[in-house]
């Protein structure tokens, strides 16, 4: 789903880089996430089992975390959310006030693809009476069980410029070699001593 005025556009990139190997269906999106979800959900077809809900902001997700996803909704036949646990202290405020630490060890950072049976979720959405942040939150709030997997450090969600600024690193940074010129100064040896540079000897230069 995506704002209706760029369908084409998002069409066209989406076509150009899998071709022929995945069908796609494109629909305008809504209000609001949730909206923009339940038009992609009324456009699937009722035939199909699981459907995954993803962030396209999650773009570097590694291909294990869905198809653990997919294991676990198959085997259980509840929702399912990957997760990460909470490494910092979390401290609850008001402003500029710590009003407490909250035990972090309960906590859990849920990330996407979160997978769901298609007929579920979509019964969900249809009698949703408020907005949610994740799928997740919405099956929970109708008395679904809602299971967990393993997350992954790569699905972290693109939100500020930082984000964006690793993201491109990810992309580039890694094959990227620098060089550069350095200076190092010692004192000569009071005997004379091999001259090692770069830990190669270099015959005939004692100092």
């Amino acid at each position: 789903a995506s704002h209706e005025d760029r369908v084409a556009e998002f069409s066209g990139i989406a076509t150009a880089f899998v071709g022929n190997r995945v069908p796609l269906t494109f629909t305008p999106g809504g209000l609001s996430r949730q909206g923009s979800i339940g038009n992609a959900l009324a456009a699937v077809n009722k035939d199909i089992d699981i459907v995954l809900v993803h962030d396209v902001a999650r773009c570097f997700a590694p291909a294990a975390v869905f198809n653990r996803v997919i294991a676990m909704v198959s085997e259980t036949g509840f929702g399912v959310v990957p997760v990460l646990p909470v490494a910092d202290t979390i401290k609850q405020g008001e402003r500029d006030i710590v009003l407490g630490t909250i035990d972090r060890d309960s906590l859990r950072v849920a990330q996407t693809p979160q997978g769901f049976r298609l007929a579920e979720l979509k019964a969900a959405y249809e009698n949703a009476v408020e907005d949610f942040t994740d799928d997740a939150s919405l099956m929970q709030s109708t008395g679904a069980v809602v299971r967990s997997v393993q997350g992954d450090t790569k699905a972290f969600k693109i939100t500020v410029p930082a984000d964006l600024e690793y993201a491109e690193f990810l992309l580039n940074g890694s094959s990227e070699f620098r060089s550069g010129i350095g200076t190092d100064v010692h004192r000569f040896a009071t005997t004379p001593t091999p001259l090692y540079l770069g830990t190669i000897l270099w015959p005939g230069c004692n100092c």
